[in-house]
């Protein structure tokens, strides 16, 4: 069966079955009272997330994205800390990643050509003013490391900019097999 095959099956499958999972505004869980289990994952603080486009099911990527494809993450780079943040003693460090686009998988008719790759913004990290730095990922939902492959489902907005669709639009695809690889950071 090929790569592309696979992945309807298994995009599909696990839509029927309402499995896939739901990016816009992350919320770190530290000041709830699930912060020590559920908010935290070694070096890695899991937030809660609310996308602005739908992305947890089949029918999401198909009606609201532009592109499905299988991309590896190549490099990652760090942004630059808010002024208030840095007087405060901590913050919240963005991260853009660049991503190499290994196959493309689907395409709405009609929509921009996605390119062979791609910078997007995607979950960063928290910092202390005692230097330490932790990983920030959206709950359920893969971070994107560098090294790993994923099957994302992406959005081409007005502006020109290329996102995912959503944390739900994002699964692990590390060795050719959906739900392999990278997840919440681990």
């Amino acid at each position: 069966m090929s790569t592309r095959g696979k992945i309807t099956g298994t995009v599909l499958g696990a839509a029927v079955a309402g499995v896939l999972i739901g990016s816009a505004a992350v919320a770190p869980f530290t000041g709830d009272a699930r912060a020590g289990e559920a908010g935290r994952r070694g070096d890695v603080v899991l937030g809660e997330s609310k996308d602005a486009i739908p992305s947890r099911t089949a029918s999401d990527w198909v009606s609201y994205g532009d592109q499905a494809a299988v991309v590896h993450v190549a490099a990652e780079h760090e942004g630059v800390a808010d002024s208030e943040e840095v007087a405060a003693g901590e913050g919240y460090l963005s991260r853009t990643i660049d991503l190499q686009v290994k196959e493309r998988v689907w395409s709405r008719s009609g929509a921009t050509a996605l390119p062979d790759t791609l910078s997007i913004i995607a979950d960063g990290w928290e910092f202390k003013d005692d230097a330490s730095k932790l990983r920030v990922s959206s709950q359920d939902s893969s971070r994107m490391e560098v090294g790993h492959d994923y099957l994302v489902s992406f959005a081409h907005f007005s502006d020109g900019e290329w996102s995912t669709l959503g944390t739900g639009a994002i699964l692990p695809y590390d060795n050719n097999e959906v739900g392999q690889g990278e997840y919440q950071g681990t």
